[in-house]
């Protein structure tokens, strides 16, 4: 865990709060891997991409002067444990959290709620508690069944982890898994006045033209922008 804060440290992040700091934390879908062909880096991250119309971070304004994004492709629960204890230093006023997929697709989805909970709980120790906006879980049993009648889909899906590998029947487990999962997701909401969760790639909500062409598991640009819509109508409800 130490040697992962410090890894998260050097990807070129100052330490040093400012007044008003926002701060992304997750995997992958946060982080806009593979949204679209040939583009490396978080140009289309929902939530600080530079090339997306409208993002998170974009709509928070000038209620900010610092952004920090966090969030690094493959990430599961407990290294957002590590990002958050490195959130913590920089005294946010606003964090956004999306997590999960990674666990699931590998088994470990047993772990997300806990590690998420002591996430939230430890950020929601400060004084003033930054406002969190937590995502649901991704679904990712639509998000296979959207990729499905694209050519390059059905390879990446071939060559895929656990859950693109399983059976219908396992996969429909770990599907309703997922839902379970969530409904404890919005429970935290209920819990912590300072939460706000943001329902993300859950049924019907996603087209899929939302689902990347380069590996037809991330969200493709048009999936970020969607995503970040839904995070931007949170933050003005």
């Amino acid at each position: 865990m130490n040697k992962l804060i410090i890894c998260l440290s050097l990807m070129g992040l100052s330490l040093n709060a400012s007044a008003a700091t926002y701060v992304a934390l997750g995997d992958s879908i946060t982080s806009g891997t593979n949204a679209a062909p040939g583009v490396f880096g978080n140009d289309y991250s929902w939530a600080v991409g530079s090339k997306l119309e409208r993002t998170f971070a974009r709509a928070l304004g000038n209620r900010i002067d610092k952004i920090h994004a966090l969030a690094i492709p493959g990430a599961t629960a407990p290294v957002l444990l590590a990002q958050s204890l490195i959130a913590e230093q920089l005294h946010p006023s606003f964090v956004t959290i999306e997590i999960g997929g990674n666990d699931f697709a590998w088994g470990l989805g047993h772990q997300v709620v806990p590690y998420v909970r002591q996430v939230v709980e430890r950020l929601s120790a400060a004084d003033p508690k930054p406002r969190i906006f937590l995502a649901t879980i991704p679904d990712l049993e639509q998000i296979y069944q959207l990729g499905q009648g694209k050519l390059r889909c059905q390879i990446t899906h071939w060559i895929a982890p656990l859950f693109l590998k399983a059976s219908l029947e396992k996969r429909q487990a770990i599907s309703q898994a997922i839902r379970d999962a969530n409904n404890e997701i919005i429970a935290l909401g209920e819990d912590f006045a300072n939460v706000t969760i943001v329902t993300v790639v859950g049924e019907g909500q996603l087209t899929p033209d939302d689902v990347s062409e380069v590996d037809c598991i991330h969200p493709s640009v048009k999936g970020q922008q969607r995503i970040a819509d839904a995070f931007i109508r949170a933050l003005e409800h």
